[in-house]
């Protein structure tokens, strides 16, 4: 895939202006879409309660949760095909109730599997949203080159395989260069590579051609090679909203030590005062947890001094799926 260039906030002053004859709100720059005190019930189910978050321009946000836990309510919302019980949702400073179809005109949205006529190629569907969205055809042959489908422009798409329909339901997402995109599991069915291409494609859409991303999946390896922040939603609330980097950071008080002798070893590490726990993986490395973070080096040091040929001392990074089961209890 290559790219071809064509805090929770509750309050935001502005001044009103008009889009496509709807008026709206001057939003401060660094802000795409406010969600406020969001709520959603379907019949004596509370889908939603009350969530609030927001997405910054040019980020890519990723959203969390289990299963049930309101993702895809949350993202139906979003874009205008679901309505709310309570709440608000702003986009670029429009409301979204009262002017959906002018801000739905910034956004471009893959949910889910993507359903498409199984008799259509695959270029007569593009074609055919460029067209709904008053684009040239050309628009469409871009996009299809942009997701890697090109060579498959002539192909029906029921004889696509589901990775090759997510990347149609991409390319449709893209086609009018939206300022907006909602995706929500892109990469379900595709190989490693062709994955981390979407990925890459991803990213080069925000950095270099100016989108806002808002990114669901259940693979936290994708999740925090692609996203800015972390927002995490549990049983219909917001549970967390963090930077990703602050989340990924190394723990000097967890060392994986590799060292000959681990089991000598591991019974010197135990009786350091600088250990508060230790244990001997199968693989035959030694994990220590430390009594104070700044002490990896007193513990390197006894080992050397004892005659063990110390090969490696690293410390443990924390993962986006630690702090996902810290705040969702799973």
């Amino acid at each position: 895939m290559q790219l071809n260039k064509s805090n929770t906030t509750n309050q935001h002053p502005g001044r009103l202006h008009t889009l496509a004859g709807a008026w709206y709100t001057e939003w401060p720059m660094d802000v795409c879409v406010c969600v406020e005190n969001l709520r959603k019930r379907y019949g004596k189910t509370e889908a939603l309660r009350g969530i609030s978050f927001e997405v910054r321009r040019h980020e890519i946000l990723g959203l969390l949760g289990p299963n049930g836990a309101g993702k895809s309510t949350t993202l139906g919302i979003l874009c205008g095909l679901v309505r709310p019980t309570a709440g608000r949702v702003t986009v670029f400073g429009m409301d979204l109730a009262r002017h959906r179809l002018a801000a739905l005109e910034k956004i471009g949205a893959l949910l889910e599997r993507p359903a498409f006529p199984p008799r259509l190629t695959v270029r007569r569907l593009a074609r055919l949203h460029a067209r709904l969205k008053g684009l040239p055809y050309e628009a469409a042959e871009q996009a299809l080159h942009r997701v890697g489908l090109s060579d498959w422009a002539s192909v029906a798409a029921g004889r696509l395989s589901l990775g090759l329909r997510q990347r149609l339901g991409l390319a449709l997402a893209i086609l009018g260069e939206p300022e907006l995109l909602i995706l929500d599991e892109p990469t379900l069915g595709m190989d490693v590579e062709s994955a981390g291409q979407a990925l890459d494609f991803l990213r080069q859409l925000a950095r270099e051609g100016g989108a806002t991303i808002l990114f669901s999946s259940h693979r936290m390896g994708e999740v925090e090679r692609l996203c800015d922040r972390v927002a995490i939603i549990r049983e219909g609330e917001i549970v967390s909203v963090a930077d990703t980097a602050g989340l990924l950071a190394w723990n000097l008080g967890e060392l994986e030590i590799f060292v000959d002798r681990p089991e000598e070893a591991l019974s010197l590490i135990r009786s350091l005062p600088e250990t508060a726990e230790a244990e001997l993986e199968p693989s035959g490395m030694v994990r220590v947890r430390l009594k104070e973070s700044g002490a990896s080096h007193a513990v390197t040091r006894r080992l050397v001094e004892a005659g063990f040929q110390v090969r490696a001392v690293i410390p443990a990074r924390r993962t986006l799926e630690l702090h996902f089961r810290e705040v969702t209890g799973s």
